[in-house]
């Protein structure tokens, strides 16, 4: 694998968690005030990981 493609599936797989935590983020809305999302956000994206 080159540098190149190397590169650029680490870019889409920073994109695909970056989407992931701000679905997340979305759902939350009205349910936790949004400085109480630091405690709900991590957790979730565990959970999340590991039913994938």
């Amino acid at each position: 694998m080159s540098t190149r493609e190397l590169q650029q599936r680490t870019a889409v797989n920073i994109q695909e968690k970056a989407n992931l935590i701000w679905a997340i983020a979305d759902k939350l809305v009205g349910t936790y005030k949004p400085h109480e999302y630091g405690q709900v956000i991590l957790p979730l994206c565990v959970i999340h990981q590991g039913i994938w």
